[in-house]
């Protein structure tokens, strides 16, 4: 199993982040269930993510508590959320070297 991090922020684009998670799910039809993709929705924010659509959101874990190295992490859309605060709250070494 392949562990996938999609990363949501406040403002985020909806379709940036179901229109993958879409093609993990299509793609898990295809392979045998240990073969597929584990899909995590992480988030900087506890609670509800409001897309800019004004859809809500709700990651599965926040980035402090994914204890999972990932073997993809996805970044969906990039925000001003992401551009002013994302140094301080992608931990490194579980996203990235």
């Amino acid at each position: 199993m392949r562990a996938i991090a999609i990363a949501i922020f406040p403002g985020v684009q909806a379709l940036d982040v179901v229109g993958p998670v879409d093609v993990f799910a299509e793609a898990n039809s295809f392979v045998a269930p240990d073969d597929g993709y584990a899909i995590t929705l992480v988030s900087a924010v506890e609670g509800a993510v409001r897309a800019s659509n004004g859809m809500r959101m709700l990651a599965d874990i926040t980035f402090a508590e994914a204890n999972t190295r990932y073997d993809t992490a996805l970044v969906a859309s990039l925000s001003d959320f992401l551009c002013d605060r994302g140094h301080e709250i992608i931990p490194k070494g579980k996203f990235h070297d």
